[in-house]
């Protein structure tokens, strides 16, 4: 209920206030998340979105080129009953 961490490495995009255990947004993550889901909105696929990310030079939560785990991550914690990109692949 209030987004508390409970262990491993915090989605793209967010990270983990030390005192609280909450998760914050990391605003140059989130740059990359908002960036994936245009892409995702304009019809790309993991595979495409992986390339364009690449290839600009992105890097992902690891600090290592994108996967295309790591497009698709970002995309299916999102996908609730009534979100725009419910079912894309």
């Amino acid at each position: 209920e209030n987004c508390q961490h409970i262990g491993g490495t915090p989605p793209l995009g967010l990270d983990v206030d030390k005192e609280t255990k909450l998760y914050i947004i990391n605003e140059e993550e989130a740059e990359i998340v908002r960036l994936i889901f245009q892409l995702a909105l304009e019809g790309n696929g993991y595979g495409k979105i992986t390339d364009i990310l690449n290839k600009r030079g992105f890097l992902s939560k690891r600090k290592k080129p994108f996967g295309k785990g790591g497009v698709r991550d970002p995309l299916a914690y999102s996908q609730g009953a009534n979100h725009p990109l419910k079912g894309w692949s």
